[in-house]
C-alpha cells in the first residue's frame, strides 16, 4: 500500500508516490516493474484520439504539428513532439490569442479536458516549457458559429512535466477549443521566444454516475455496477442491491436509485435488467420491483416529475423489462420503488431492490448509458 485516504503511506519496490493534485494522484514507476489496471472509474475513452485538429498559428515540420496533438503520444519524442505555435516576443498575446481546436465529429457529452505538457526540453530556469498560463476552454456545437467558454484559467502554475486536468460543468458539443492569452516560459534552447506548446490534448469520455438512498456496497454489489455494461449478474459484478427490509411494502420509506445524465436531454425508454445469478424463493426473478415510478429532474431543478408509474409488475422471469416514456426530459432519472419483489432463495425473508443494469435510451436514438 503506497496511498490511502488521501495520503502517502510508504513505497514498494518500483513504485513511489510523487504527489497529488485536486483530481489526480501521481506515482513514479520503474520501467517494466508494474502494470496498472483501472476498475470502477467509468468510461476511460479519449474522444479526441485521432480526430482533426486545427489552429490559427502552427509550426509544421517533422517533429511538430497540430495533428500530433491527437496522435496518442502523451510525451514528446523524436518525430512526435506535439504542437507548437509560431514564436512571439513576449508572453502576453491577449491582443492576438492563439487557439487549437479539436473536431470530435459530432455533438458529444463533455466535462473534462486534459493537457499534456511538452516533455523533451525544459524551460529556461527549469520546469515545463510552453505551457499556457492564461487561457480558456471553449466549446461549440455542430452547426453553430458561436463558442461558449466552459472554463477560464488564469495564472496557471508551471506543471513541471505533469498533465493537467480541467473539469467543467457537463455540456454537449462537437468542437473543443483551447484559446491562450498568456504564454508560459520559453524553452531553454530559445530563451527569448515564447510559444504555446503541448505534447497532447485529451477529451475523456464522460462517465455517468449513479446514486442511491439505500445501497449495499461490496465486491459483488454497488451503485456503479448499474452502468458497468454487464446486463447479467456475474461474480464481481452482480449489479445493485439495496439493504434488506422485513416486508415488500416500503411505501413509508421508498428506495431510489438515480442516474445523472450530465445534461438535460429527452429520454425515450428505460430498460431494467433483473438480477440473474440467483432465483427467488418461489422461482423466477429475485428483487425486481413491483410498484415503482420513473421520475426526472432538470439540471438546477429542485422538484421531480413522474413520467411513468408501474403497479403490480409481473415477475420478469429473468427477462429485461423496457418502459417507454412520453415527452420525458431531464438531467436526472430516478427509479423510486415502493413495493419490492420476491426475495432471493438464499435469504427468503429479506426483501431487497436488486437489478443487474439500467439502460437508458435518449432521443434522438443512439445515446445509451451502456455501450
Amino acid at each position: 500500500m503506497v496511498f490511502q485516504d488521501g495520503a502517502s503511506t510508504g513505497q514498494v519496490s518500483g513504485l513511489t508516490y510523487d504527489g497529488k493534485a485536486a483530481t489526480h494522484v501521481y506515482f513514479k514507476l520503474d520501467p517494466g516493474a508494474w502494470t496498472f489496471t483501472a476498475t470502477g472509474v467509468g468510461s476511460l475513452g479519449n474522444l479526441a484520439a485521432g480526430k482533426p485538429v486545427t489552429s490559427n498559428t502552427t509550426l509544421e515540420n517533422a517533429n511538430w504539428g497540430v495533428a500530433k496533438l491527437a496522435d496518442g503520444n502523451t510525451a514528446s519524442i523524436a518525430g512526435a513532439k506535439g504542437y507548437t505555435s509560431n514564436e512571439f516576443p513576449s508572453s502576453d498575446i491577449s491582443g492576438s490569442p492563439v487557439w487549437i481546436e479539436i473536431d470530435l465529429g459530432a455533438d458529444t457529452d463533455l466535462d473534462t479536458v486534459r493537457l499534456f505538457p511538452r516533455s523533451d526540453t525544459p524551460a529556461s530556469g527549469g520546469g515545463t516549457a510552453g505551457f499556457p498560463v492564461g487561457f480558456t476552454i471553449q466549446t461549440r456545437t455542430a452547426g453553430s458559429s458561436v463558442h461558449s467558454t466552459v472554463r477560464s484559467v488564469t495564472a496557471q502554475p508551471n506543471p513541471n512535466g505533469r498533465p493537467q486536468t480541467y473539469g467543467f460543468k457537463a455540456t454537449r458539443a462537437r468542437y473543443v477549443r483551447v484559446s491562450t492569452t498568456r504564454l508560459g516560459t520559453p524553452a531553454a534552447d530559445e530563451t527569448t521566444r515564447y510559444r504555446f506548446q503541448l505534447a497532447e490534448v485529451q477529451v475523456p469520455a464522460r462517465g455517468l454516475t449513479v446514486t442511491s438512498n439505500n445501497t449495499l456496497e461490496n465486491g459483488d454489489w454497488g451503485t456503479d455496477r448499474l452502468l458497468d455494461g454487464s446486463l447479467s449478474s456475474v461474480s464481481g459484478a452482480k449489479g445493485y442491491t439495496s439493504q434488506d427490509f422485513a416486508s415488500a411494502n416500503i411505501s413509508g420509506s421508498p428506495v431510489w436509485v438515480e442516474v445523472d445524465l450530465g445534461v438535460d436531454r429527452p429520454i425515450g425508454t428505460v430498460k431494467l435488467c433483473p438480477r440473474t445469478d440467483t432465483q427467488s424463493a418461489a422461482g423466477g426473478t429475485a428483487g425486481f420491483p413491483v410498484d415503482f415510478t420513473l421520475q426526472t429532474r432538470a439540471d438546477n431543478g429542485t422538484s421531480y416529475t413522474t413520467v411513468r408509474s408501474v403497479t403490480a409488475q409481473p415477475n420478469p422471469n429473468g427477462q429485461p423489462q423496457t418502459y417507454s416514456l412520453s415527452s420525458a426530459s431531464g438531467r436526472y432519472l430516478r427509479l423510486r420503488v415502493t413495493r419490492l419483489g420476491a426475495p432471493a432463495a438464499d435469504e427468503a425473508s429479506r426483501f431487497r431492490l436488486q437489478l443487474a443494469e439500467i439502460v437508458i435510451e435518449c432521443d434522438p436514438p443512439g445515446f445509451r448509458t451502456v455501450t
